[in-house]
Order: structure tokens, then C-alpha cells, then sequence
């Protein structure tokens, strides 16, 4: 790869190469979802209105970008031995998630004031975390989207890998179709959800097939148009999400993952790493490499660093007269405090407890 460093990084018994190009990607994708939280939806004029819809259905689409990267590398890797593969998942997303889980429990327990006897705290904490209801981590959904994924995952590679490249490339066209039709209905009032709910590969799981539909079929093979194609690609979705807000401004999308310009952008942006990834610099290889070492840390606790200490500590005065000021900073802070914070409990905690039980 010409201008990039591919590192090797050990993972219990097995050296697994990193690529500056898919940590640069999941990088990325920490620092849009950083900024989804910290933009406000309330806009005042056209020019914050304009910087709302232009920047959010991009910075959204890197939610798709994460499941993809997963898809990508799970279902390619995901025929190994069944009790091995759940073992290695359970242990690189389940500590995390247990880690920051408990970091959000004891702000919740300080901030409410919550009184309780020590051996009560560790039942609801679990409780919580197995039901989804640790309050303040509304984002931890992703978490359990992951490990649902996770426990199909083997099953799923099976099955794509059975498949030829062109029942892959028809599959993937056929459940987007679905989609398509799905967010058809809600524009004009046609439910089709009574039958399409059944169809089992939509939603979210269709972004962790796509990852590695579009490796797999077009990791190697250029794009018809180039960057520029890819470009058109993404500007088109852009545009349709444009069209919706002006045009059909009193709707909301109740599946925005299914709209078509969400999947557009998401392949655009995802090809474009893939494909013209090499040509990133070395420093900026470097970087990306450091910083998506951290990226699943950083997501688990923006929100927190976010909405309880930077926003009202820090940035908030800033709002009150930069819009587009006011989110980029709030965006940046964040993210190099929790960069910060993550480097700092992965090198204590995580790596740590990791490393006992690998």
C-alpha cells in the first residue's frame, strides 16, 4: 500500500494486521456520531438550518458504517471453531460494554442521589444492563444491535459464503428494494410493515451484510466513474434526503437507516476508504491506527463526557451565538477527552482484564 503502514496487533494467541484504512474509517465514524449528539436540532435561520441538513444525514450515515466495518470482518473471519469465535466476541465487546456501563451506573447513583445497601448496586446494575435500561446511555443501543449480531454472525457467513457473487450482489439488491418500498409506504401512507416486518435481513443487519457484500464483490474491482462516481453516488443520496426535508417537511422517518440516501451515502463513503484508502498519508495512517484502536471506547463514553460535562461546563455559552462554531468545538473537545479517557481505562481495565482471560 503506497503512503500507508499496514501494523500487525495481538489479539490473544493471533497477530491480526491493522489497516490504516478501516481505522481511519472507524475514526471518523467516533467523531460524526460525537457530533450528531452534540449538534442542536433547533435551528434559528437559514444558514444553521442549512448546516443541520447538509451535515446530519452524513454524520448519520457513519452509524451504518460502523455495522458495516463489523459485517466486513465478522463474516468473513466468522467460520471458525463456534465456542472460540463467541468466546473472542464475548470477551473484546463484553468487558467494554461492562466497563463504561458501570462508569454511567455510578454517575447515575451519584447524580440521583440514589441510597441503596453495597450488595444491592452490582443486581441493579445487571438488571439494567441485560434489559437495556441503564438511564443516560440511550446510545448503548448499538451494543446490543452488536451482540445480536454477534450471536449470528458464524451462521451469516455461512450462508453468504454459500452464495455465488451474483446471488450475493441479488440479495442485497432485493432487500433494499424492501427498503425502498418500506419508506414508499410512510411517504404515502401505505403500511407495509404488517408483511415486511417477516423479512428477516433488513433493518440494521442489512448494513453488517453489506460491509462485506461490497468487500467482497467490489474491494478489487474499480467503480465505473472512479472517486468521481463514488462522489455522485453520495452527493445523489444528499440530495434525496435534501429533497425529503423541503418537500415533505411535517414527515419523519420512523426507520431512517432504511431510507435510501442513508445506504447511498453509506456505500459512497465506505468504497471510497476501501478503494482509494492507500492514498491516505502516512501521518494520517498513523493517526488513524492510534486513534480506531480506541473508537469503540470513545463511542461508549462521549455521551457522557458530552452531555454532563463538556456541553453544560464548557461549550454552552457558545450556542448562544456560533451555531455552526459552537458544534465543532463541542465536537472536538469531546473527542479528545474522550480519546483521553479511553486510552487511559483500556490501559488499566480493559487490556488488563483482557489479558487474564485470553
Amino acid at each position: 500500500m503506497e503512503n500507508t503502514e499496514i501494523k500487525n496487533t495481538r489479539i490473544g494467541n493471533a497477530v491480526r494486521k491493522r489497516d490504516p484504512r478501516y481505522d481511519c474509517l472507524r475514526s471518523l465514524a467516533a467523531a460524526a456520531i460525537i457530533m450528531v449528539h452534540a449538534m442542536p436540532v433547533e435551528t434559528a435561520g437559514r444558514g444553521q438550518w442549512i448546516f443541520n441538513h447538509l451535515t446530519t444525514p452524513v454524520l448519520l450515515s457513519f452509524v451504518g458504517i460502523y455495522f458495516m466495518l463489523s459485517g466486513m470482518f465478522l463474516l468473513e473471519r466468522g467460520t471458525e471453531h463456534l465456542g472460540e469465535f463467541y468466546k473472542k466476541r464475548l470477551i473484546q465487546v463484553g468487558i467494554p460494554f461492562l466497563l463504561y456501563g458501570l462508569i454511567y451506573y455510578c454517575y447515575n447513583v451519584y447524580a440521583d442521589g440514589i441510597h441503596l445497601p453495597l450488595w444491592q448496586h452490582p443486581l441493579v446494575f445487571l438488571r439494567q444492563a441485560v434489559t437495556a435500561g441503564i438511564p443516560r446511555a440511550g446510545h448503548l443501543w448499538f451494543m446490543y444491535g452488536l451482540a445480536a449480531f454477534y450471536l449470528c454472525a458464524p451462521f451469516l457467513s455461512r450462508m453468504v459464503k454459500a452464495m455465488t457473487d451474483q446471488e450475493l450482489a441479488f440479495f442485497l439488491i432485493l432487500m433494499f428494494g424492501i427498503h425502498m418500498l418500506e419508506s414508499l409506504g410512510e411517504i404515502l401512507g401505505i403500511d407495509i410493515k404488517p408483511w415486511a416486518q417477516f423479512i428477516l435481513y433488513t433493518g440494521w443487519v442489512y448494513y453488517f451484510l453489506l460491509g462485506y457484500g461490497l468487500k467482497r464483490l467490489w474491494g478489487q474491482r474499480k467503480i465505473k466513474g472512479g472517486i468521481g462516481g463514488l462522489c455522485f453516488l453520495g452527493s445523489f443520496g444528499l440530495l434525496l434526503d435534501l429533497g425529503a426535508d423541503c418537500l415533505l417537511p411535517g414527515w419523519i422517518p420512523s426507520t431512517p437507516h432504511k431510507l435510501p440516501s442513508m445506504t447511498f451515502l453509506c456505500i459512497s463513503i465506505f468504497l471510497a476508504f476501501e478503494q482509494y484508502g492507500n492514498r491516505i498519508p502516512q501521518w494520517a495512517g498513523k493517526i488513524g491506527q492510534f486513534v480506531g484502536r480506541y473508537s469503540f471506547s470513545i463511542y461508549l463514553i462521549h455521551f457522557l463526557i458530552l452531555s454532563y460535562f463538556v456541553h453544560p461546563k464548557l461549550t454552552a455559552p457558545l450556542f448562544e451565538k456560533h451555531y455552526m462554531g459552537g458544534t465543532v468545538a463541542e465536537t472536538a473537545i469531546t473527542f479528545l477527552l474522550s480519546l483521553g479517557v479511553s486510552v487511559f481505562l483500556d490501559w488499566a481495565v480493559t487490556d488488563r482484564v483482557k489479558g487474564l482471560l485470553t
